[in-house]
C-alpha cells in the first residue's frame, strides 16, 4: 500500500508504515515532531505531514 492513498491516518496505521509502535507514534505528536488535526475526538495524523516528518529526520541524520 503507497501510504499516499490515502489524506488521513490513525495512530495504528502510521505504527505499521513507519514500523513504530503506536505509543511511540502518539509520543512523536505530543512532542510536536509528527503534526496531526483533531477530528471531534479522533485524532488522525495527515499524509503530507507523514512525509515532512520522514523527510525531516532523514535530512538530520545526513548533517
Amino acid at each position: 500500500m503507497d501510504f499516499r492513498e490515502k489524506l488521513l491516518y490513525t495512530y495504528h496505521e502510521v505504527a505499521k508504515i513507519l514500523g513504530f509502535s503506536e505509543r511511540k507514534v502518539w509520543g512523536l505528536v505530543k512532542s510536536g515532531d509528527l503534526a496531526s488535526c483533531k477530528m471531534g475526538r479522533n485524532v488522525r495524523i495527515p499524509s503530507d505531514a507523514l512525509m515532512e516528518y520522514v523527510y525531516n529526520t532523514r535530512t538530520q541524520q545526513v548533517r
